[in-house]
Parts: C-alpha cells; sequence; structure tokens
C-alpha cells in the first residue's frame, strides 16, 4: 500500500471547485469539499475589510511521492489569493490499524 498524505487546503468560499480540481489534476484521489466559517470576528477586523469569515475546505487524499508536487501546483492556481493556507498530515493508520499491520481473527 502506497504512503498517503491527507491535504487539508482553506480559502474563501468560492475557491473550493478551483482547489478541488487542481489537486485532482494533480493526481490526488479523493477530494471532498466542505464549508467552513473562521471565528475571527471583531470591529476592527471589519474596519479592514478582513470580515468575510466563510471558508471553502478541501480535504485531499494524495499518494505521499506526489503531495509535495500538489501543493505547488495548488499554490500557482490560488496566486493572487489573499486568504489562504494548505498544509499536509501523513496517514500513518486508518480505523487504529498502522500501515502493514495484518488483520487476525
Amino acid at each position: 500500500m502506497d504512503k498517503m498524505k491527507l491535504i487539508v487546503a482553506i480559502a474563501d468560499r468560492g475557491s473550493g471547485d478551483k482547489m478541488a480540481r487542481t489537486l485532482a489534476e494533480a493526481g490526488c484521489r479523493m477530494n471532498l469539499q466542505l464549508a467552513g466559517r473562521g471565528t475571527a470576528n471583531a470591529p476592527w477586523v471589519e474596519c479592514l475589510g478582513l470580515c468575510d469569515t466563510h471558508k471553502d475546505v478541501v480535504l485531499s487524499l494524495c499518494p505521499a511521492a506526489g503531495a509535495k508536487a500538489a501543493l505547488e501546483m495548488l499554490e500557482k492556481q490560488m496566486a493572487g489569493k489573499r486568504h489562504y493556507l494548505a498544509a499536509t498530515v501523513p496517514l500513518n493508520s486508518i480505523a487504529g490499524r498502522a500501515e502493514g499491520e495484518e488483520q487476525h481473527g
């Protein structure tokens, strides 16, 4: 079984489709798009025009070997976006079962 990473990408509302398409083109096998809402909402933030807390979140399952290239493609696609974040999380086990662990019984 290939090692996998979970890519978590967050951007302003309306960017989710673009992020999911880009990650799919980069070879990520599963892309789940969620609607999110940030919690940072203060009066002074509103004055600066930074008050939109509605976000798109994309969770993408990607082979570990291609995760860096996928993030680079995503970065190019999201160039110019003010609020954008992407990170990877290594997946060493799923449902409590580590890679290579055999099931008995």
